[in-house]
């Protein structure tokens, strides 16, 4: 590569940590989501429903969870009509995307190639980087 290009690229790997980190630090989130892991049980806005913290029995993925519904929850519980509309616009756009690569990848014009697959399932997985 290229010194601009290898320039350009830091800039932009600089500029998306801030974004990603930085910002949602700077907004409290980073805290809160650390006080729902230490202090329980922690309840919705205008709900007296607790927040779910058991789904697997593995802890760790019980916390990814639990961290993962508190952050898509306006998304799902309905009231942000907006942000659910959203949600399933996202939703189809992402499975129409992965429909493609799937066909794609099956199809007998890419065979040779790193993207063809003998069946769906093993262009699904490696996608996933589990094959």
């Amino acid at each position: 590569m290229t010194p601009l290009t290898v320039a350009a690229l830091s800039v932009i790997d600089v500029y998306g940590m801030n974004s990603m980190y930085v910002l949602v630090y700077c907004s409290g989130y980073i805290k809160a989501l650390i006080n729902l892991k230490v202090h329980v049980p922690h309840y919705f806005p205008g709900s007296h429903n607790p927040i779910l913290t058991y789904f697997t029995g593995i802890k760790p993925l019980d916390q990814v969870l639990t961290l993962a519904g508190v952050t898509f929850v306006n998304v799902t519980d309905g009231s942000a009509p907006q942000l659910s509309l959203y949600g399933f616009y996202f939703a189809g756009k992402l499975v129409s995307i992965f429909t493609v690569m799937i066909i794609e990848g099956v199809r007998d014009g890419n065979k040779g190639v790193s993207c063809h697959c003998k069946h769906p399932g093993s262009f699904v997985l490696r996608l996933l980087r589990l094959s």
